[in-house]
């Protein structure tokens, strides 16, 4: 049996400090890839993070499960990156947390998700947001395992 192992990102770190809010558009102009074209950037021989990184976190998953491709079908759904600033807007928080819903159900068959977070996103009316996107992983995959992987400094 394939074990398909959907994998995702939504990452960035807030300063609360700072006026100038994330918007969903922040995402989209620094960092946004979806499906197929995500495949490919966190294979190897991709630039994982075009203009900042050409390998991290997504592409060590993929040379894992490349390594046992006989057991693992990876399934990308989307990788969201933007840039330090304040908080994020409300609108932006829950349009990722849809698309990312959106992704697992239509990705069918999920046996395992991996989703690659910051830990130091703040959210405008959330305490703790990254716990909410887990939250709503788990509404779609139930029991299925939930890996989450963290910045070395994060606020939990």
């Amino acid at each position: 049996m394939t074990f398909r192992i959907a994998f995702a990102r939504i990452n960035q770190e807030t300063n609360a400090l700072s006026p100038v809010l994330t918007t969903f558009e922040d995402f989209r102009a620094t960092h946004f890839l979806e499906g197929d074209e995500l495949l490919r950037a966190a294979s190897p021989g991709g630039f994982e993070v075009a203009g900042m990184f050409p390998r991290a976190e997504l592409a060590g998953f993929m040379e894992a499960a490349l390594a046992h491709r006989a057991d693992v079908e990876p399934v990308p759904i989307f990788s969201a990156w933007a840039v330090s600033s304040g908080p994020l807007t409300r609108a932006a928080f829950d349009t990722l947390v849809e698309k990312l819903v959106d992704g697992l159900r239509k990705a069918g068959r999920i046996d395992a998700v991996y989703m690659c977070l910051h830990g130091a996103m703040g959210v405008v009316g959330l305490l703790d947001c990254e716990t909410e996107i887990l939250r709503a992983v788990r509404s779609v995959v139930g029991a299925a395992p939930v890996v989450a992987s963290y910045d070395l400094h994060t606020n939990l």
